[in-house]
């Protein structure tokens, strides 16, 4: 290497530097570093004998008196040290080195430099040894290992370990885990299923990095096979499947098996095996997993197989014992399989009898172990039939062996009715029933099943079967369980030989409520209490039913219709306009007619014809086109050999004689006309031209046609309303005198018919008996009888059942709309009530308007056993109307009395109440056609009583007591103020059921005759009272509890604060008696009112304060003073009442 120098010094235009040289020598792994150190001159001339040249640092030398001459550009070693150095691993040796020449007359030079050796190249680490794997799970490995290291300063250094692994999934290595130089241990968390690993370990230095050992393989358990399947292979099984397991060497095999018995294990590459001649009675599932080192993975089950082979014979044949008489008969059995497959197949044979030939049916294809013998091949007298089964697996040509043979007594089924409750729908006004069932076709005791279930909101929420024995006869009470409102639904049957078919019966849980008790209430103006008693009614003992034998009471059914009048014009209103153009025929010529709507008819507006004519000569013109009906032409269908044909004319001043026209006709053959001699018209007036057409001798008229009207001079006429038929104008949607009872609509042919509903269960005699809506109720009709013929014994019949012949009544209201013009029956029977036979009959009533109630009671009827309501006038004599009539039988006229004072009802009347009784109706067979029961049953016993009392403000009942005795009393102590206080009081029954309220309001004295208008009460019960009558004088004042005024900093003015809290404070005064004592007479009153308001004042508990109008508040009085006017000598008491939380 070259010199280094220092810095120069200089003196005398003289100057040196001081320098050092190093060089190296390598030898091994030893350097000598020598170190020279020199001087040179850089100018002028130095010439020094006496130096001391010193060096120190890595080297060390001195030298004393040292000669230095030297010219510029001349330089002299002064000394050189050699030193030995052992070089490192990885890290350089250095050095440096110092000097300097003491007395040197140029001055003190001196040099430093700094030297460097290259360290020894590191050599790569030594790689781990002992490299172990254990598998802990399908997720974890556990990986150990001896590492060899010498630590950063060796010729081997560690940084780092590195662990590295490859697997089924990824066979290159992958560093998993960077890893501590000193380590020796690793988990691997990151295993997965169905996969090999292998492991090394990289030892990593700056020397280079070394490998360990591949460790051992591991394995995690493998996937289980897929498509897994069986199938049949001759008497064989052949199972296949499909692997994905990783490792396929001899660590791998599939493992075959069934249950939890192994069959078989194969090498990995083998797929399939086969099961030689397995077990044909029983179904085969086999299953295949793969293992692999141990490790075996899910058994997947392959598809379940069965060999074919014939079924065993059937047992378990029913019927074995009896089967129903005139029913098909199930045949059932049980399928025993010889191959584990189900029953494809069955064939049935039967007899009747014992021996003989059997009847094979044919053979069915079916899963089903189910036929039916038809009741037609058994016949319709009891037998005995014996029948066999055989049937069918998988394999259609291997039949099993019939089975044995059963027989079974073909037997009438008994039966069963449910006799109570008597219908469906039958409400039940408790919590509990009696159900009743008869049995017919059974002998001795016999096995009952009743089922019974109650629903409520269309959910069932409890159900019970209970088996009974009885005799034919069975009477079973429910328990007492049932909520008001549910149905309740029972299903009966009996047992014997055979299970009858079920009876079905459901009912209605409707609480009956007890009776409405009465209340009397009483103002007790001393305390301002009302004092109420209750008197509930008595419970009757029992109940009863009575029957309406009249099957139609309210006359809604009816029989079918009757026409009273008809109209055979189409067209009698003239909607449908004209036929043809309205012209003249015959001698003459008119306008145009049309159809106008503003001219007022003969019944108010209406659609008139309107036109125009001139006649050339009398009794040559007519106007033709008035049409009769809808279609094309004038006709109009008639019967008989006479119609009455008519119009509605109205002819203008000046016209003459006018008449109507017109033509015969059947089918489309015409027959001639007819015309009406013409009559003179007054002008300008509404008249109805009529004429009865005759039809002529040898012709059978369908038809009739009115052509037009006959006029003989010029004229302006108007027409309509033409009608052909009796009486006055109508049609299907108009009548100018409509009767309420006739329906209105249109026949066959078009024309308008008005008709009468006929009443059904009545017969008519010499009277139509029609349905009609007057006097009758809502949901009910009347019963008109309008006479027919001149005979006055007209009446509607009833024949009268034979449980009203011995002892019977009746009751029942005639009506008149007014009073009957014409004679009536000689024999007196008019507008009565009649029995027959013998004759027995009400008193008659006045013929006059109005509505007569009729009773009848009888006994001993003989036939025709007819009760008779009568009308007793010929035909026109006028109209009667029957209502509600009731029809009852009894035992004696005691019992046909009572019931008959119970009043009339129908088999759907509701529900009522009736002196304490519940009364519910049904009808005994088809609505309106049929008896009607009346149930009366008493209603339930109270057991205690509800008081509310209606309170003005909330406009609502506030309940005071729920614990009144019955026929019990209540004091309301804290009545309001008011002149009258209004209460209801309910009964309660134990169901519980509640009874409609009665209200009971009592009118106070509060305020008139010396009554107190204040009180104050306290005490248990509100019982102690203090009063105030006179000159009384109640100052409300609201306030708040907290209020305050402050002044905020920086504010001239305070600000209000308060809270939300609040009470109203009465000031009260008044006098406890008047000036006027004598007046109430309360000198000894006064006295003892002021010994009450001492007491008030005194009393420590909640107070209640009243005031006339109304106003209750509790709180206490407070600053009581009680002063006397010493001239008057009348007392008088001030106080103030605070308002506090009730």
């Amino acid at each position: 290497m070259a010199y280094q120098w220092g810095a120069t010094v200089s003196a005398s235009g003289a100057s040196a530097q001081l320098g050092f040289d190093i060089t190296y020598f390598y030898g091994g792994n030893d350097v000598i570093v020598t170190v020279k150190e020199a001087i040179r001159c850089t100018a002028g001339w130095v010439g020094d004998d006496f130096n001391t040249v010193r060096m120190w640092g890595s080297h060390v030398a001195n030298r004393s008196n040292v000669p230095i001459n030297l010219s510029a550009g001349q330089q002299i070693e002064l000394q050189a040290v050699a030193k030995t150095y052992t070089r490192k691993y990885g890290v350089a040796t250095t050095g440096s080195v110092y000097g300097d020449i003491q007395g040197f007359e140029l001055g003190t030079p001196s040099a430093s430099r700094a030297w460097s050796v290259d360290p020894l190249p590191y050599l790569a680490p030594q790689s781990v040894t002992g490299l172990t794997v254990v598998r802990q799970s399908d997720s974890r490995a556990n990986l150990s290992w001896t590492p060899r290291f010498t630590g950063l300063d060796g010729a081997r250094p560690v940084t780092q370990q590195v662990v590295q692994r490859r697997s089924a999934a990824t066979p290159g290595w992958v560093d998993v885990a960077p890893l501590a130089y000193n380590a020796s241990s690793w988990a691997d968390t990151g295993l997965t299923t169905n996969q090999w690993y292998e492991y090394r370990v990289r030892t990593v230095g700056p020397g280079g990095s070394t490998y360990s050992g591949v460790s051992a393989r591991i394995w995690t358990t493998p996937a289980a096979p897929t498509g897994v399947s069986a199938a049949k292979q001759g008497d064989d099984i052949v199972v296949r499947w499909s692997s994905s397991a990783p490792e396929r060497s001899s660590q791998t095999v599939h493992v075959i098996g069934e249950g939890a018995t192994v069959i078989a294990t194969v090498p990995w590459d083998q797929l399939s095996y086969t099961v030689p001649a397995p077990n044909p009675l029983l179904p085969h599932t086999y299953w295949v997993a793969t293992r692999t080192a141990g490790l075996e993975s899910g058994r997947v089950n392959a598809n379940t197989i069965q060999l074919a082979a014939a079924p065993l014979k059937p047992t378990n044949l029913q019927p074995s014992t009896y089967a129903a008489l005139g029913e098909n008969v199930a045949l059932t059995w049980r399928f025993n399989t010889g191959d584990n497959s189900g029953q494809s197949a069955f064939q049935i044979r039967w007899r009747k009898g014992t021996s003989g030939e059997w009847t094979t049916m044919a053979q069915v294809s079916s899963s089903q172990s189910a036929a039916t013998l038809l009741s037609s091949a058994v016949g319709a007298v009891p037998t005995v039939v014996q029948w066999q089964v055989r049937t069918w697996a998988q394999d259609p040509a291997k039949d099993g062996p019939w089975s044995d043979t059963v027989q079974f007594q073909v037997v009438a089924r008994p039966t069963v009715q449910i006799t109570a409750p008597p219908f469906d729908g039958t409400d039940i006004a408790a919590n509990r029933f009696t159900m009743t069932a008869v049995a017919s076709g059974t002998s001795g005791t016999v096995l009952w099943e009743v089922t019974c279930r109650e629903i409520n909101d269309g959910k069932v929420v409890w159900s019970d079967t209970v088996q009974i024995r009885s005799g034919p006869v069975l009477t079973w009470d429910s328990p007492a369980r049932f909520a008001d409102g549910s149905r309740v639904e029972l299903t009966v049957r009996v047992s014997y030989l055979l299970w009858s078919l079920p009876a079905n019966r459901w009912v209605m849980v409707k609480y009956e409520a007890p009776s409405p008790p009465l209340v009397d209430g009483e103002w007790v103006p001393e305390n301002g209490s009302v004092a109420l008693q209750v008197t509930n009614p008595p419970v009757p003992s029992s109940g009863f039913t009575m029957v309406n034998l009249f099957p139609n009471p309210r006359f809604r059914r009816t029989s079918g219709e009757m026409v009273m009048r008809r109209n055979a014009a189409t067209n009698g209103r003239l909607e449908n306009g004209l036929a043809g153009t309205g012209t003249i025929t015959g001698n003459g010529s008119a306008t145009m007619l049309e159809i106008v709507e503003d001219k007022v008819g003969p019944y108010g507006i209406q659609r008139v014809l309107q036109g125009t004519m001139t006649a050339k000569s009398a009794g040559t013109g007519w106007i033709n086109g008035i049409r009769l009906c809808h279609g094309t032409g004038y006709w109009a269908a008639v019967t008989g050999p006479q119609v009455r044909v008519s119009m509605w004319v109205k002819v203008s001043e000046g016209a003459g004689p006018v008449g109507l026209r017109g033509y015969f006709r059947e089918g489309a053959t015409a027959y001639g006309s007819w015309q009406q001699d013409r009559i003179q018209l007054p002008a300008d007036t509404w008249t109805e031209l009529s004429y009865m057409v005759s039809v002529p001798d040898g012709v059978t008229a369908t038809s009739v046609g009115l052509a037009g009207v006959m006029l003989d001079v010029s004229v302006q006429l108007w027409c309509t309303l033409a009608m052909v038929g009796d009486g006055p104008y109508f049609d299907a949607g108009w009548d100018p005198d409509p009767d309420p009872d006739y329906v209105y609509s249109r026949d066959q042919s078009g024309g308008s018919v008005a008709a009468v509903k006929l009443v059904d269960g009545v017969t008519g005699r010499n009277c139509l008996v029609v349905q009609s809506k007057r006097f009758a109720r809502e949901g009910e009709f009347s019963a008109r009888l309008i006479p027919t013929s001149s005979s006055r014994d007209s009446s509607m019949a009833f024949e009268i059942p034979t449980a009203g012949r011995g002892f019977g009544g009746a009751t029942a209201t005639i009506n008149l709309v007014a009073r009957q013009p014409g004679p009536v029956d000689a024999a007196g029977r008019a507008r009565r009530l009649m029995a027959v036979l013998p004759d027995q009959i009400t008193p008659a009533i006045p013929n006059e308007a109005g509505s007569y109630p009729q009773t009848l009671e009888w006994e001993g009827l003989q036939s025709p056993f007819q009760l008779r309501f009568y009308n007793g006038a010929e035909q026109g004599g006028g109209d009667v109307y029957w209502t509600r009539p009731l029809v009852v039988g009894g035992m004696d006229s005691v019992e046909v009395k009572d019931q008959l004072a119970h009043g009339w009802f129908a088999g759907d009347s509701p529900v009522q109440a009736f002196d304490g009784y519940r009364v519910s109706y049904q009808w005994l067979g088809e609505p309106d056609n049929s008896v009607s029961i009346a149930t009366y049953q008493p209603r339930p016993e109270p057991v205690y009583n509800i008081v509310s009392r209606w309170d003005p403000e909330t406009e609502t009942w506030i309940e005071l007591a729920d614990d009144v005795e019955v026929d019990g009393s209540f004091i309301d102590p804290l009545p309001p103020l008011l002149p009258r206080v209004c209460y209801q009081v309910q009964a309660v029954s134990a169901l519980p059921s509640v009874s409609a309220p009665t209200e009971e309001c009592v009118e106070t004295v509060v305020g008139h005759d010396c009554s107190p208008v204040l009180f104050v009460n306290w005490g248990p019960a509100w019982q102690e009272c203090a009063g105030l009558t006179f000159d009384v004088d109640a100052t409300e004042k609201p306030e708040l509890l907290f209020e305050n005024e402050v002044v905020l900093a920086g504010d001239e003015k305070p600000t209000w604060v308060g809270g939300s809290e609040n009470q109203t404070v009465w000031s009260v005064k008044g006098a406890l008696r008047s000036m006027f004592a004598d007046a109430c007479q309360v000198e000894e009153k006064s006295g003892r009112d002021l010994f009450r308001w001492r007491a008030a004042a005194k009393s420590t508990e909640m107070q209640v304060l009243r005031l006339l109008g109304g106003t209750v508040a509790y709180g206490h009085v407070a600053g009581v003073s009680l002063t006397t006017d010493m001239e008057t000598h009348v007392p008088s008491v001030s106080f103030t009442f605070r308002e506090l939380e009730e």
